[in-house]
């Protein structure tokens, strides 16, 4: 065999060898189309596993989620029955503590109000739900049961045959004309000296805030208003657009209640001799 046969010889069987080396190692991947068996038994990959974990917490988590908005709802509507018991509880306690109301009587914004008296009202039971001003008048009524907002204004006094007719006014202003029966002079007439009688006319107070209020009825209510709120009056009279509404305290006619209404509009509130006739 010449030279160039032999070299030709020896470079084929290297490139041979290289070409083996390169396409037939054992790590290599199979190339497309061809199939490598997995063992049944294999390991998962990290990331696999990652997955896995990940799902199975949504799922954990899902029905815990789910477990909660149960356990949610079911805890608010516990609360709320609860909550609900306790309100009514509480409303039933203080209905206790504070006893029943009278039958007909309510309270609004401090004014109480009552039923009309089946028998008719005493001078007592129409003091207790009268107020100048917002401030209850009781029986029997002086300016120091009124408080330190009502004073005397001496500088108008009437005085006739031992009575005598003054002024009290409400910070400063004048309220109502009271009366004080056989006290010989104005002299005589303290801050507990007893008023017999007082008047009060929707002229001259426009500016005080609800001056006065009877049984929950005050100036500019209708007849019939008045009526609803005191009963059927012993005595009605009128002339022209004037009535007057007259609610008897006991056998004398002249102690009494009078409510003036001009066209149809309370204008005058007179309460006459609230302790009696003096004998």
């Amino acid at each position: 065999m010449n030279t160039k046969k032999m070299l030709s010889l020896l470079l084929c069987t290297a490139l041979l060898s290289l070409t083996a080396v390169s396409c037939g190692k054992p790590d290599e991947e199979p190339s497309a189309g061809e199939s490598s068996a997995q063992p049944e038994t294999s390991e998962s990959s990290p990331a696999d596993t990652a997955e896995t974990e990940t799902s199975e917490n949504k799922k954990t988590d899902s029905k815990d989620s789910e477990d909660d908005i149960s356990q949610t709802g079911t805890e608010t509507a516990s609360h709320s029955l609860s909550a609900e018991s306790s309100i009514h509880d509480v409303t039933e306690a203080s209905s206790t503590e504070a006893g029943e109301p009278d039958s007909g009587s309510s309270e609004s914004n401090g004014i109480k109000t009552v039923a009309p008296p089946e028998n008719g009202w005493t001078a007592e039971e129409l003091l207790n739900v009268t107020y100048f001003c917002g401030k209850q008048l009781s029986c029997p009524l002086t300016l120091s049961s009124l408080g330190e907002d009502f004073s005397f204004d001496t500088d108008t006094v009437y005085q006739r045959d031992g009575n005598v007719s003054l002024f009290i006014d409400y910070k400063g202003q004048h309220l109502t004309n009271a009366v004080y029966i056989s006290v010989g002079s104005a002299d005589n007439v303290s801050e507990d000296t007893v008023i017999d009688s007082f008047d009060l006319n929707i002229h001259g107070i426009e500016e005080l805030d609800n001056p006065i209020t009877v049984n929950g009825i005050t100036f500019s209510a209708s007849s019939d208003e008045a009526v609803a709120a005191l009963g059927e009056p012993d005595i009605t009279d009128g002339i022209g657009n004037f009535t007057v509404l007259k609610y008897q305290f006991g056998e004398s006619e002249k102690s009494k209640l009078e409510l003036a209404f001009e066209n149809d509009a309370l204008v005058d509130i007179y309460f006459y001799y609230i302790n009696g006739i003096p004998q």
